[in-house]
């Protein structure tokens, strides 16, 4: 497989690719879980510089590769497209990588609630991501079994919305922009359990 550059990454990122050049950077990038993992830092990266924002010592070391995979994330790329949803996702623990694509092209059909689940430290977890009308969509997070947890939303870095308790809520309220980074992150009491990355484009 071509070893991609920062720079064809950042091209790719600022949506200045096309044809051969674009299809080759996506390929490479369903079939690399280290080449997404480059591409989602330096994305982190170009957001911090592009908004005059100091990024966090933690992101800092990330980003200078000084800092390992961080353990229990999993991130995913969805892109909405016209009529079709691209789901593509990375788990940093593990080697595997998955994607699939989702075709709302019949006339009278749009995309509705799309559910992900993966089972993460033992438990098994369903994201329903749900688009709207809009540019927007809502997601919610339900964890299998008995136990409580608290899940915190946060967008470009940001924290936006807490649900304290799982078990009386799953769905986070705040309208979230189809091109956007977001994170989930789990907490039992103060303990980070994991966190889900999302990465939506259009």
């Amino acid at each position: 497989m071509e070893q991609l550059s920062d720079e064809q990454l950042q091209k790719y990122i600022e949506g200045k690719l096309s044809g051969k050049d674009l299809e080759s950077v996506e390929k490479s990038l369903q079939s690399s879980r280290e080449l997404f993992e480059r591409y989602m830092d330096l994305k982190h990266a170009l957001y911090f510089l592009k908004n005059s924002t100091k990024p966090p010592e933690d992101m800092k070391k990330r980003i200078l590769g000084l800092l390992p995979a961080r353990k229990n994330q999993i991130n995913f790329i969805v892109s909405f497209i016209e009529n079709q949803i691209s789901i593509s996702s990375a788990d940093q623990e593990h080697l595997d990588y998955s994607g699939m694509r989702l075709d709302f092209g019949l006339r009278a059909s749009k995309p509705g609630p799309i559910s992900v689940t993966r089972v993460i430290e033992g438990k098994e977890v369903t994201f329903m991501l749900i688009p709207s009308e809009d540019d927007f969509l809502n997601i919610s997070a339900s964890i299998k079994g008995q136990e409580s947890y608290r899940l915190v939303l946060k967008i470009n870095g940001d924290v936006v919305e807490s649900i304290p308790d799982s078990k009386d809520r799953e769905i986070f309220s705040t309208r979230i922009p189809k091109r956007s980074a977001v994170d989930v992150v789990c907490y039992r009491k103060d303990l980070e359990l994991f966190c889900v990355a999302f990465d939506f484009k259009e």
